[in-house]
């Protein structure tokens, strides 16, 4: 019985692990043309006002 879920569990991770190899080329064709903005931490304060609460957005009153 153990000896079975030992087996099981090796099948099951074997499985996975070459799913998740086979993954990997579509995700880097995917992010070939993506271009990422980097912000400097000025930047990010100039344009907050410095974390002013007036720009604080997503919380709910209670």
């Amino acid at each position: 019985s153990a000896l079975l879920v030992v087996v099981c569990t090796l099948i099951g991770i074997s499985c996975y692990q070459k799913r998740g190899l086979s993954k990997r080329p579509d995700d880097i064709e995917r992010l070939q043309g993506i271009t990422l903005l980097v912000i400097s931490y000025r930047e990010l304060l100039h344009a907050t006002r410095n974390f002013s609460d007036a720009n604080f957005i997503g919380s709910a009153s209670l």
